[in-house]
């Protein structure tokens, strides 16, 4: 089941860029990067769950509304808000691929959709603190707004949620990040 999310994916981005009709592939690519931190206190527990994204991507027009792009986040963790005195650290990994629009395709400032597919290891599951589950597929959509900041540098602002797809008991739930970042565009042509 998994790879029919994946083929799904990459089937619809030659559909989307045949509709955008005008080619564009490689005029901008964008790097970015992006560190956030997340934290969860329980008044019934006195330490807290810390938790720190860091986010690496590229990706390259299709269209001049269109990218696609590849992404891998580091998540660190560390302490517990369920576990009294818990002080574990642990790290985890998710790799994936995203297709983003651009709604300001004729502007420098970019104000994006995405939707993404990622595999990993980190599991919001059940009611205890995130947790290692190794083979987890993910389905996400995000959005976000690059706010040029200098020569191709832009700040990068926005918000992710993915769905897990596997079937995880008691139940999941969706992994969801806030991103201030850096995006750097080479190639501009605005």
């Amino acid at each position: 089941m998994k790879p029919l999310y994946f083929i799904a994916i990459a089937l619809t981005i030659p559909l989307l860029c045949r509709a955008q009709g005008e080619s564009a592939f490689g005029k901008r690519l964008v790097i970015g990067s992006s560190v956030t931190h997340i934290w969860e206190d329980n008044p019934d527990v006195s330490n807290t769950h810390n938790e720190t994204t860091w986010e690496k991507n590229i990706a390259v027009s299709l269209t001049p509304s269109l990218y696609f792009g590849l992404s891998h986040k580091h998540i660190f963790t560390w302490g517990s808000s369920v576990e009294q005195g818990l002080n574990d650290k642990a790290r985890y990994n998710l790799f994936g691929a995203f297709i983003q629009y651009d709604f300001l395709p004729r502007d420098v400032s970019r104000l994006i959709a995405e939707a993404s597919y990622y595999v990993g290891d980190y599991c919001t599951c059940g009611d205890l603190d995130p947790y290692r589950v190794a083979g987890l597929s993910y389905l996400g959509w995000g959005l976000g707004y690059d706010l040029p900041i200098w020569r191709g540098l832009s700040l990068d602002l926005g918000f992710t949620a993915h769905y897990i797809l596997n079937n995880i008991q008691p139940f999941s739930y969706t992994y969801t990040q806030y991103i201030i970042g850096l995006n750097y565009t080479l190639n501009r042509d605005k």
